[in-house]
């Protein structure tokens, strides 16, 4: 087997292995979520913003969009973390700016 192979296969392995989703229209729901659910849709929604970040990835072709349902999401609400690690070629997209709700509480970071 050559070595390109050899590499190229390793490299789909890690892939496949660390869980990480390859652009789309990915889901959150502070309240009806959970993060053992696929992001896939309103009905399989996340329910932290940092783990669907986490587990994400767009690209200049291939963009990735996060849709936040309407609610709270705060480390004491739905247990997410503050700052959130925004990636190149992802959006968040909130219900509205009436409804969606980024609270970091007192968090502060230099």
């Amino acid at each position: 087997m050559s070595r390109f192979r050899v590499v190229l296969l390793a490299g789909i392995a890690a892939v496949l292995l660390c869980g990480i989703t390859f652009a789309g229209e990915f889901y959150v729901d502070a309240e009806a979520g959970s993060d053992s659910n696929g992001g896939s849709s309103p009905d399989d929604a996340w329910l932290t913003i940092s783990h669907a970040l986490t587990s994400i990835r767009g690209t200049s072709n291939d963009p990735a969009t996060i849709h936040v349902a309407a609610g709270t999401y705060s480390a004491s609400s739905n247990g997410d973390t503050f700052p959130l690690r925004m990636k190149s070629y992802v959006s968040l997209i909130g219900a509205g700016a009436e409804t969606t709700i980024l609270d970091a509480e007192s968090a502060a970071y230099h």
